[in-house]
């Protein structure tokens, strides 16, 4: 399991970036989510639509290197308890 330590409102800045290239109304599934790569360098999300991508990397401390595919939903809704 991939596991890093980032605070919360950098993390919301970076799922919001890359959430815009995210449809709405997937007619695919996989493409309502956000790809998160977890390495040396930190933790890089990236959107997809058909035409579109939208990737970001922030520098983190990741204490387990990983990939993995979240709801591009699921993010924001956290971190925004966390920045109150």
């Amino acid at each position: 399991m991939t596991a890093f330590s980032i605070p919360g409102p950098t993390l919301f800045k970076a799922a919001e970036w890359a959430s815009r290239a995210v449809p709405n109304r997937p007619h695919i599934p996989v493409l309502g989510g956000l790809h998160v790569v977890a390495d040396d360098h930190g933790i890089t999300l990236t959107g997809f639509d058909y035409d579109t991508r939208a990737s970001v990397t922030v520098p983190c401390q990741v204490s387990t290197p990983g990939t993995m595919l979240v709801s591009s939903r699921s993010i924001p809704r956290p971190c925004t308890k966390v920045r109150s």
